[in-house]
């Protein structure tokens, strides 16, 4: 039963930002949570491993287009508080692309 489950459920991880790395506008502030590089790998092969349907949802980033560079990726901008324009991206596994598509979801 659970793998049933596990095989139809949509998980969408909102992983931190790489270390170091800061919102703009922010100043030195950065993020109160971080992740290095190697836990973003970790992060990857543990969601790439799921049956079930995975978005992974961040703002653009080099490292995780490498990442995830199977997967079908959408972007969008917008505001974020200040004003300031940014760009989201998520990627999507192939379950959760082949069900995006059977239900007309507009992403």
């Amino acid at each position: 039963m659970f793998g049933w489950i596990l095989r139809k459920m949509l998980g969408i991880p909102k992983a931190p930002s790489t270390s170091g790395a800061t919102t703009p506008g922010a100043g030195k502030r950065g993020y109160s949570h971080e992740m290095t590089d190697a836990e973003h790998e970790d992060l990857a092969r543990l969601v790439s491993s799921l049956e079930g349907m995975v978005v992974v949802s961040r703002y653009p980033s080099p490292l995780y287009d490498d990442l995830y560079s199977g997967w079908k990726v959408y972007s969008r901008a917008h505001r974020v508080q200040g004003g300031a324009k940014r760009t989201e991206v998520v990627w999507i596994n192939r379950a959760a692309e082949a069900a995006k598509t059977q239900v007309s979801l507009a992403i």
